[in-house]
């Protein structure tokens, strides 16, 4: 029974050890670029990253610490160009390219950029969604 639960113990730490390396080399996960969306998720080690996004001619649009697991950039409303993302956590940085394909659907004068970027976080804890709702 003994020589069991070892054999049981080493099974479980070399998959987990494993997971955690698959982790390691893709720290940031795209899950859709559809629809003006650049939607990704998040290493749980990664989280505290901060995110940044440039516009076709390199200028920085938007900067944000992601703290949840999964969040989204929305480019519905800016010009058509070439985006790059740079995720930054200590020494680690991860790029990755949006192509903004089509105009936005309106002009807005006042506000040349107009990037959103969401989170949301796979976990909801149902306390704190009763005491937000009283």
């Amino acid at each position: 029974m003994n020589v069991l639960t070892l054999i049981i113990s080493v099974f479980i730490s070399l998959s987990s050890t494993q997971q955690s390396d698959d982790c390691k080399d893709n720290e940031v996960s795209i899950l859709s670029k559809k629809r003006d969306i650049f939607y990704f998720k998040l290493c749980k080690y990664f989280l505290g990253a901060r995110v940044e996004v440039y516009d076709p001619e390199g200028k920085i649009i938007a900067t944000e610490e992601i703290t949840a697991n999964k969040a989204l950039i929305d480019f519905y409303f800016e010009k058509p160009g070439k985006y790059a993302i740079k995720f930054k956590k200590g020494n680690e940085q991860k790029d990755f390219t949006y192509n903004k394909l089509t105009p936005p659907p309106l002009t807005v004068a006042d506000v040349d950029y107009h990037v959103v970027i969401s989170q949301q976080s796979d976990k909801y804890k149902r306390d704190d969604l009763i005491k937000e709702d009283n």
